[in-house]
């Protein structure tokens, strides 16, 4: 606590079950999970012990480590998710503690109180990262940007031509959409679909879609389908 309240911070230690001694509308660092042992083997109480702290507090910075299970920090990560995508307004940030690279303890309270104060001043215009790694005295996030130059070595290598051509869409024929690289979305192209008007085999059915159901990855992927067809 003393290293939170040289960031200028006026720290009230609370346990666990006495979440509603929180003033309404705190905010909070919690170092509950430090652990890694929140949810694992525990009975219901804990989960309403939590359920007591998310609803009061206005904005919380979840601190956790995996101590004791390896992994079991996750189960907090996917639980805080939900809570985000459930209600955009919530104000939460999930830290996971590396011990493997030290970082000090004055070095951890400054970034814990820096991500906090990132909570308290977002916006939904103005997003924060909201999960991190503690690693060597600083805080490593999780994101995938293009190395153009890497991807172009490697179609060289490997020979690959990229033969796709950007055509509009209505004025194509019958088309149907293929992947160059099953299972992997960005590769999703478009082609004609030699097939579509060739009668049907003795043992073939034709089958108009009414509805179907959608995963939230692929529903974009059937979006297209069907604005494609429906510009055939």
């Amino acid at each position: 606590m003393n290293f939170l309240a040289q960031q200028g911070v006026n720290a009230i230690p609370i346990e666990l079950f006495s979440g509603h001694e929180i003033p309404k509308s705190a905010s909070v660092i919690s170092f509950v999970d430090l652990n890694g042992t929140m949810f694992t083997c525990r009975d219901e109480s804990y989960f309403k012990a939590l359920q007591v702290i998310i609803s009061i507090v206005s904005a919380m910075v979840w601190v956790a480590a995996d101590l004791s299970i390896p992994g079991e920090s996750s189960i907090m990560k996917g639980f805080l998710r939900s809570i985000v995508t459930e209600n955009v307004l919530s104000k939460y940030a999930f830290v996971e503690l590396d011990y493997s690279d030290y970082t000090s303890q004055e070095r951890a309270a400054e970034l814990l109180v820096h991500k906090l104060n990132e909570l308290q001043e977002s916006t939904p215009s103005r997003l924060v990262d909201l999960e991190s790694v503690l690693r060597g005295g600083t805080l490593h996030v999780e994101r995938l940007v293009p190395a153009e130059s890497l991807n172009e070595q490697f179609s060289l290598r490997n020979g690959f031509e990229d033969d796709v051509q950007e055509r509009p869409i209505g004025a194509q024929g019958p088309i149907m959409a293929r992947y160059r690289q099953p299972g992997v979305l960005s590769s999703l192209y478009f082609t004609s679909d030699l097939d579509f008007s060739r009668p049907l085999d003795h043992d073939w059915v034709e089958i108009k879609t009414e509805a179907i159901g959608l995963n939230m990855k692929v529903r974009f992927v059937v979006a297209l389908v069907f604005y494609a067809l429906a510009n055939c």
